[in-house]
């Protein structure tokens, strides 16, 4: 998002005949707002020379309710039935607001409470301050010439102003006057397909307590993890342990980033959903170190050719710093105690089969624990149908106990999933 600054200077009132409003609805402006954003933002950080901000640029509302359509017509009949009220859901909380046009947002993390900018499109400036600031128990009251104090049971809470068919909100009155620049915000997202972006800059200074603001966000998000219906213990645990390895990516991404900027776009022909990252580290962080190990160790897989007809095509080729082993260690220590569990559930299984069950799962972890602690993650799997509907699948991985495999695969045919396996069936090279 591109923000400027420009002289204060009379604009045409859209409003001259407006000067107050208090309407009583329901809730709607700041839900909008955690709507359209659909990001997780930090919590507050401590004080900084320059406190760092995170912008988020949506391409528009059509687009959002574009993509949440598409995603719907993805799942079951049944979950495609919620569509109507999705869509009434939103509908309702867009009143005043133009849909075709971008939406900015900027949060800037101070010392206290972070502070927000917004800036959003308008199609009816009167309906928007019934409906939407109305709705929120928010009385607009004029103070100038397409500007407005935003009081909340009388009290304070930001400032308003109109300009160039646009709201841009903001507890600091200066602040609430900066331009947001629609196309320019638009261009950015457009030269990348994107339909949500956000960004962030850092400065070296501080590090420390970009990653303490943020381990409150993480200590509140597992603490809001909560037992689902039927769920096991051992669920809960991977869900957890998943949502604290993904967290702590997020932490150092944006601790010790000096730019980072993510986008998000769906493809409505091929289906696919894409998140792009660009990132730049601060020198000499653990971050910094962590990117200049890629594509330093060839792939030993780097000649199995891709088949065009794939229903499942994963590859990964990814160096693993300390961080990374920790965390991945951890989440295979919770998939297999789930794992363990769910075997010991399977009823119609007997206590043999139970056995080989655990001895191919326990030697599968046991290979890639031995993998992760060499520090490099290199591995494909592949899958292709075949004329007869059958499926074949290829896979590899760089491990030192390769061996150890083949006793996973003979605990197989007899196990609480049955599988028919012929070893040693053709030799090709040294394999």
């Amino acid at each position: 998002m591109a923000t400027c600054r420009e002289p204060l200077r009379p604009t045409p009132d859209p409003l001259s005949d407006f000067k107050e409003c208090t309407v009583h609805r329901p809730t709607r402006i700041l839900v909008t707002l955690a709507l359209l954003t659909t990001l997780a933002l930090p919590a507050p950080a401590r004080a900084q020379s320059t406190p760092p901000k995170v912008k988020v640029v949506l391409k528009s509302a059509d687009a959002l309710l574009k993509d949440i359509k598409l995603i719907l017509d993805l799942t079951s009949k049944a979950e495609q039935k919620q569509w109507v009220n999705i869509k009434d859901i939103v509908d309702t909380f867009l009143d005043g607001i133009d849909r075709t046009k971008p939406i900015g947002f900027t949060i800037t993390l101070k010392e206290g409470e972070d502070a927000y900018y917004l800036a959003l499109p308008i199609a009816n400036l009167k309906k928007f301050i019934n409906n939407n600031l109305g709705g929120f128990d928010i009385t607009a009251r004029k103070i100038g010439t397409s500007r407005y104090k935003l009081l909340e049971q009388k009290e304070p809470v930001g400032y308003m102003r109109y300009q160039k068919r646009y709201v841009t909100i903001d507890a600091d009155r200066t602040a609430a006057n900066a331009i947001f620049n629609g196309p320019a915000a638009t261009a950015a997202l457009l030269a990348k397909h994107h339909s949500l972006s956000a960004a962030v800059k850092n400065k070296p200074d501080e590090i420390q307590s970009r990653r303490t603001a943020f381990t409150k966000l993480k200590t509140n998000l597992l603490a809001a993890v909560k037992p689902r219906t039927n769920e096991t213990p051992e669920q809960l645990a991977l869900r957890r342990e998943t949502l604290s390895l993904q967290l702590g990516e997020g932490e150092r991404f944006f601790a010790e980033s000096e730019t980072l900027s993510l986008g998000f776009r769906l493809d409505p022909k091929t289906k696919q959903a894409h998140l792009d990252i660009d990132l730049a580290a601060l020198p000499d962080t653990e971050l910094d170190k962590a990117i200049h190990e890629l594509a330093t160790t060839p792939s030993h897989f780097a000649n199995v050719s891709r088949a065009n007809d794939s229903i499942l095509s994963f590859r990964i080729n990814h160096p693993l710093d300390a961080f990374r082993r920790t965390s991945l260690q951890g989440m295979l220590a919770a998939i297999q105690q789930t794992s363990q569990a769910e075997i010991d559930r399977t009823a119609s299984a007997t206590d043999a089969q139970k056995a080989n069950s655990k001895t191919a799962l326990n030697t599968v972890v046991t290979v890639i624990q031995a993998t992760l602690a060499k520090g490099l993650l290199d591995a494909f799997i592949q899958v292709t149908p075949t004329a007869t509907g059958a499926h074949v699948m290829v896979a590899g991985i760089r491990t030192h106990m390769g061996q150890q495999l083949r006793a996973a695969l003979v605990a197989l045919p007899n196990s609480t999933e049955p599988t028919n396996v012929q070893l040693d069936s053709e030799t090709i090279g040294d394999v």
